[in-house]
């Protein structure tokens, strides 16, 4: 079942009493101390339980058990990461071990080419026959005109192209090759010391406390019992001490309150409770489940369907008939450069609300591309150089696309599909975009609305024909004009 997070109000210290103020703050210190001791013990590869943490920090059983809950998560997360970086970095070595090899068979044929061109010179000084030059890249020589080449589209005499040319070329080679091959040592030994060890996690001053969840009892959590009737907060501290204050939560507060309108160990009963400190004030985050019945949302494909295509300044969307026609297609346009995270939220939000809204409209499923856009981020981190191309990457979230419609269909009660995304952009450019006078996007939401339907797409016999080997397989035709 999917999860959701939904925020408090904040709670000011100065409006609360003083004993209350003061034992959250100290619970909260208290609850830290428990998590460092627990993650340090868990990464040494030592056992741990509740009666170790509650004998030294003579508290209930609570606190232990959540704390030790986090610091397993804490790490399996590390590690996960950490295994992670280490495949990326031996895939830059790979990398990088074939630009040497490359750059190393560059700079072996321009020295064919200089040892060509010196027993050229010597055969022109000794009215010899004159023996052929070795041709290296960029360069193009021949033989009925034996003093002259081409370099780059230049035509120049040898004894130019080697002294401006060549003897800079091989220059350069070498020095690549050595930055190559110092860039690989370095590599080589961080991946041998990640693979020695994993790095311990630093703790900031992360000021939270979190309280996992029970499906026993009325209020889902041992130690914060919320009233959504007076709209209250019931804490209970170390010393089993209860502070009741005022707390409200404004955002899907209905979805809380059917939780702990439950009956007595119902699977998604339990509420995990994150109390975080901001200095003046406090929040309290409730993590709960959602009550999704996948049998009433829309799936139904008979009328036509809904599909977009993603990109970093749009969402390009198209419907289409129950015979695949095409009815309607629009972009979204948003811009999430140089924007906070707060803004960018906002922006995903607004733009998936039009997009299920539609959806709803028209009463027809959506269907998205089945994506794995996490790892085309590294690829380019990894080999792209174009640093403005790096920053659009680091600022269009995918996943947080992906995220807010999931969680919009089902409030909505619309089905979400995901289909194959391969070559949707090169057949809606193919065989769509000049045919129904749409752009390239709104020509790949086209294709991905009808590949929801089961509809597959046959290549153009003029595309066809300009292919040199035709494949049994589609797939391969497209690859092959991709390419």
């Amino acid at each position: 079942m999917p999860k959701i997070t939904i925020s408090s109000t904040r709670v000011y210290y100065h409006e609360l009493s003083y004993d209350t103020a003061f034992a959250i703050q100290n619970d909260i210190s208290l609850y830290q101390s428990m998590l460092h001791k627990s993650y340090r013990e868990l990464y040494n590869n030592n056992s741990i339980n509740s009666r170790y943490l509650k004998d030294i920090y003579h508290t209930n059983d609570y606190f232990p058990l959540s704390a030790i809950s986090e610091a397993k998560g804490i790490l399996k997360s590390q590690k996960t990461w950490h295994h992670k970086s280490i495949s990326m970095k031996k895939k830059k070595l790979r990398k990088t071990e074939k630009k040497i090899d490359q750059e190393t068979k560059f700079l072996k044929q321009y020295r064919m080419t200089k040892s060509t061109l010196i027993a050229l010179s010597k055969a022109i000084a000794h009215g010899e026959v004159l023996p052929p030059v070795y041709r290296c890249r960029d360069m193009k020589w021949c033989s009925r005109d034996p003093l002259h080449c081409y370099y780059r589209n230049q035509y120049m005499l040898l004894y130019i192209f080697e002294v401006q040319h060549l003897n800079k070329l091989m220059k350069a080679t070498r020095h690549r090759i050595r930055m190559l091959k110092y860039r690989k040592t370095r590599m080589e030994h961080k991946i041998e010391k990640l693979e020695k060890r994993m790095k311990q996690i630093r703790f900031h001053k992360n000021r939270y406390m979190k309280i996992t969840g029970r499906s026993q009892g009325r209020y889902c959590n041992n130690l914060f019992k919320y009233d959504h009737e007076k709209k209250t907060m019931t804490y209970i501290d170390t010393h089993q001490r209860k502070h009741t204050f005022s707390l409200d939560f404004p955002y899907r507060r209905e979805e809380l309150i059917r939780v702990l309108n439950l009956k007595h160990a119902t699977k998604g009963k339990a509420v995990c409770y994150t109390l975080m400190d901001k200095g003046d004030y406090f929040i309290i985050s409730a993590a709960i489940e959602l009550d999704v019945k996948y049998e009433e949302c829309l799936f139904e494909i008979t009328e036509g369907t809904v599909g977009i295509d993603i990109n970093n300044d749009r969402i390009s969307l198209s419907e289409i008939d129950r015979h695949g026609n095409l009815i309607y297609c629009r972009d979204i346009l948003f811009d999430l450069s140089s924007k906070t995270s707060s803004q960018r939220k906002w922006i995903i939000e607004n733009t998936v609300k039009q997009i299920i809204g539609y959806c709803r409209e028209v009463g027809k499923p959506l269907i998205i591309e089945e994506l794995n856009f996490e790892k085309k981020k590294k690829d380019f981190e990894l080999y792209n150089q174009n640093k403005q191309y790096q920053r659009m990457l680091s600022e269009f979230s995918y996943r947080k696309i992906i995220e807010k419609l999931y969680s919009r269909s089902y409030r909505e009660r619309i089905g979400i599909n995901e289909v194959n995304p391969a070559y949707t952009s090169i057949i809606g450019k193919l065989k769509y975009a000049r045919q129904k006078g749409i752009s390239i996007h709104k020509a790949a939401s086209y294709v991905i609305a009808r590949r929801g339907m089961g509809y597959s797409e046959r290549l153009p016999l003029k595309q066809y024909q300009q292919i040199n080997e035709p494949q049994l397989t589609r797939w391969r035709n497209y690859s092959q004009l991709a390419a």
